[in-house]
């Protein structure tokens, strides 16, 4: 009733063409714009014609037991993400959460990727703890943060996979004292491009606990 009543006050006005909207702060067009991830591994969100278990995983499979991702990252979607990270417009990930649906059957708890400590005070916020805030509220789901960064490792953008791997190998610390209270997690992001983050943390979680269940959820996968 309230939200209806603040609709009708406040209507929805669009934060990237400033055009009105109908139901959220994105336009009908905005929207239609964005791509919904298909033909991806369940696991890894690697490519997969039949959106069944990619070989890679059959062959090795991951710490990882499922990645749900909302969209294929095209041009849009990383304006606004990029608008949301160094924008410093924080309110852009109560827009993306309104726009995701993920199963969260069997889930605890969340747990944001960390930064560290030398970027989160130069950034003034971390990405990953403003989604899952408003992830909590929509799935009813508490947000523990049990993993820190522990090395200021450089930018992963403009490495390769396997430059990924080897720069984030031992970045990660995990709170055993607060993640033994749960047996099952998702871990949230904003991107996931090779999954190495992700990964690197899963590894950690499981040095701690090797029964922990863990997922991935992001808003964006980048495209093959």
């Amino acid at each position: 009733m309230l939200k209806n009543l603040e609709k009708i006050i406040f209507p929805p006005t669009c934060v990237m063409t400033e055009k009105r909207a109908f139901d959220i702060d994105l336009s009908d067009e905005i929207i239609e714009q964005l791509q919904a991830v298909k033909e991806l591994c369940p696991i890894c969100a690697g490519h997969s014609l039949t959106n069944l278990v990619c070989g890679k995983c059959r062959q090795k499979p991951p710490e990882i037991q499922l990645t749900q991702v909302g969209f294929f990252l095209n041009n849009e979607l990383k304006e606004m993400i990029h608008q949301f990270k160094y924008g410093h417009n924080l309110f852009y990930s109560r827009l993306f959460v309104e726009l995701l649906a993920f199963d969260s059957a069997g889930v605890e708890a969340l747990v944001p990727v960390p930064l560290h400590v030398n970027r989160l005070s130069k950034r003034g916020f971390n990405q990953s703890l403003e989604l899952a805030k408003f992830l909590s509220k929509k799935y009813k789901l508490p947000i523990i943060e049990a993993v820190s960064r522990m090395k200021d490792t450089p930018q992963q953008a403009n490495l390769s996979a396997k430059q990924r791997k080897k720069n984030l190998k031992g970045a990660f610390s995990v709170n055993n004292e607060i993640l033994r209270c749960v047996n099952s997690v998702a871990l949230v992001d904003d991107v996931i491009t090779t999954n190495s983050t992700i990964n690197e943390i899963a590894k950690a979680i499981k040095k701690q606990n090797s029964n922990t269940k863990i997922q991935a959820w992001a808003i964006a996968k980048t495209p093959k």
